[in-house]
């Protein structure tokens, strides 16, 4: 009898053992998961930023361009036209014909 008991007593143990090793191998696999997770949800917010950051750089840009255009409208405007400045005398000799 004793000998049937000392058998069960392994065996229950040996179950018991077992899923604590299956617990355990759980937790660590879902630890590792959530690491990977929170890698890529940095990554993520870096690139997140990086595009804002890219926008703002770009809408700077463009606002500058369009800035700009203003200002050669504004010149284009102002100036007489090439045909009056071949009349008055104005013109660069440095292309003209003899």
């Amino acid at each position: 009898m004793k000998k049937k008991t000392l058998v069960v007593a392994i065996v229950s143990a040996m179950f018991g053992f077992q899923s604590i090793a299956e617990a355990a191998s759980i937790s660590t696999r879902v630890r590792i998961l959530e690491s990977k997770v929170q890698k890529h949800a940095q990554l993520l917010e870096r690139q997140q930023k990086q595009n804002q950051q890219y926008q703002q750089q770009m809408q700077q840009g463009l606002n500058e361009m369009r800035a700009l255009k203003k200002e050669m409208q504004a010149k284009l405007e102002e100036e007489p036209d090439a045909s009056k400045r071949l009349h008055t005398g104005n013109a660069p000799l440095r292309y003209t014909y003899p």
